[in-house]
């Protein structure tokens, strides 16, 4: 039997991997069969080239490469099991950390995302590394354990390890900013990190390249943050390392100071004012992880993705900030004009791009207006920067554009230089 929820997942995918897209549908689906569920389908729509990278020939000039991107449409319908259950998720409680992972289309309850290692068929509280959550036709919810989960469903037959698999590989086709493919080793088998640890690379690396999800990894073919904290924590041997790979290392290792680590000390303070009841299954999973020391290698991308979805949240709170406190709203001088200003940073984000990582930096006055400037390095890279402490600071400017951005008017600057 299914579900009435129905799945569509449409996304651009690189040609040359459709065959391992193709691969990957048809591992979950040989999982569906044995677990009763109706088949995934995969469906190939339009073609077209996009832009992938730019690069500079021998003489100087810009080359365009483009590749041919497909649009790919996954659906199919959240399998309603034997015993007319619908699993709804499974909760990993390795570390006594309870990740969620969501059967797309569904969505667990917050009351049962840390019940703890607790079966509601056996009624035992025993060590578990996982529960799942299932859902009956009359809407009840609850949680069982792995060794109930058989005559709970009415099915023998049914595989756990199989049901782990068919929902961990309906999340894999979801383009999620914490995609991350661990690597496993360490004590046990199972590599331990060290979560505040992780979470400043992870800073340092988003100051040196910007941030990198998996979609934009996938589409600039280039490594995700999260990989990038991976070659931190797994050096090559340094008679293998690449001399790139070591200049790489080294400007990584200059952002680590220690203003990053105050802001990751916040964070993670953040993080666990969270809740591991929020409403928001990611915001969960994130709280989770900041009550810890220490994670498996499993949840690296979640880990590394925390400080930059905290530098998300200060950004908005800043620009509410910036709309309540504005005094005079209007933009400051006229397009080519050059201007000498008092400017605040109050906020940096890096972007990387075809040309490279540039800096979103965000100022203001002491009169409250709001300007930007998009620069090519960073301003702010060490602590003897004028812009890297909170004070005001006296530059040079050029008017380059009015522009709008959330209702804030903001005055865009280029070739700023301080006096």
């Amino acid at each position: 039997m299914e579900s009435d929820t129905k799945n569509n997942e449409a996304l651009w995918v690189r040609a040359a991997r459709i065959p391992a897209l193709q691969d990957a549908v048809a591992v979950v689906n040989r999982h569906a069969e044995q677990l009763g569920a109706a088949p995934l389908t995969l469906q190939l729509g339009a073609t077209e080239l996009r832009e992938v990278k730019r690069v500079r020939d021998p003489l100087g000039l810009v080359r365009i490469i483009r590749e041919p991107f497909v649009e790919v449409t996954i659906s199919g319908r959240s399998p309603r099991l034997p015993g007319g259950w619908a699993l709804l998720g499974v909760v990993s409680l390795r570390d006594q950390l309870p990740i969620i992972r969501e059967v797309p289309g569904q969505v667990v309850p917050a009351d049962q995302r840390d019940r703890g290692s607790i079966c509601d068929h056996c009624q035992k509280a025993r060590r578990r590394a996982e529960t799942f959550i299932l859902q009956a036709e009359d809407g009840r919810v609850v949680q069982v354990g792995r060794q109930c989960l058989a005559d709970f469903l009415g099915s023998t037959k049914l595989s756990p390890g199989g049901l782990i698999a068919y929902v961990w590989g309906l999340d894999a086709f979801r383009e999620e900013e914490t995609g991350y493919e661990p690597t496993f080793g360490g004590v046990g088998g199972r590599a331990v990190l060290d979560v505040r640890y992780v979470v400043l690379l992870s800073g340092a690396v988003i100051d040196e390249e910007g941030w990198v999800s998996k979609k934009v990894s996938q589409e600039c073919l280039k490594p995700s943050t999260a990989n990038g904290v991976d070659r931190l924590l797994h050096p090559p041997l340094q008679k293998s390392a690449s001399a790139e790979y070591l200049a790489w290392a080294e400007r990584v290792q200059g952002r680590l100071t220690e203003k990053l680590e105050t802001e990751v000390d916040a964070a993670l303070a953040w993080a666990r004012n969270l809740g591991t009841d929020n409403p928001t299954t990611y915001l969960a999973n994130l709280a989770a992880i900041a009550c810890q020391d220490t994670v498996g290698a499993e949840n690296l991308g979640l880990t590394v993705s925390l400080l930059a979805s905290y530098r998300r949240e200060q950004e908005t709170l800043q620009r509410k900030e910036f709309a309540r406190k504005m005094a005079n709203p209007e933009w400051i001088g006229a397009p080519g004009q050059r201007l000498s200003l008092r400017l605040r940073l109050v906020n940096k984000r890096a972007f990387d791009g075809n040309y490279g990582t540039s800096y979103r930096c965000a100022f203001e006055d002491e009169a409250h207006h709001s300007f930007v400037w998009w620069a090519s390095n960073d301003p702010a890279y060490d602590e003897k920067s004028p812009f890297s402490s909170e004070d005001f600071v006296t530059v040079k400017a050029t008017v380059k554009k009015h522009d709008s951005w959330e209702g804030i008017r903001q005055t865009v600057l280029t070739r700023v230089t301080v006096i």
